[in-house]
């Protein structure tokens, strides 16, 4: 398939998520060997506030089983107010 990428199976997978200032907001870990995670979050910080709509910064630290590791780093903009629209519109679709 074209784009399509192989990625090995990792050992561990640590996803945390930063707003702006670096403060911690979400972190999610996952220690099962698998090619494709999935980190499902409700958008509330560490103390179950809502996140407000803005620039977060994610950073994902990839374990492999040969002891070798990459740290992805990304910034992508939080907007709550999206997914609560897409949702409505699959509902009226219904």
């Amino acid at each position: 398939a074209t784009g399509a990428r192989y990625w090995p199976a990792c050992k561990a997978v640590t996803l945390r998520i930063f707003d702006v200032t670096g403060d911690l907001v979400a972190r999610f870990e996952d220690t099962r060997a698998l090619q494709f995670y999935s980190f499902p979050w409700d958008g509330l910080n560490g103390s179950s506030v809502a996140v407000r709509k803005g620039p977060l910064v994610a950073v994902a630290a990839i374990d492999y089983p040969d002891g070798t590791h990459d740290v992805i780093r990304r910034v992508f903009l939080f907007d709550p107010d999206a997914r609560i629209a897409e949702l409505e519109a699959q509902l009226k679709a219904t």
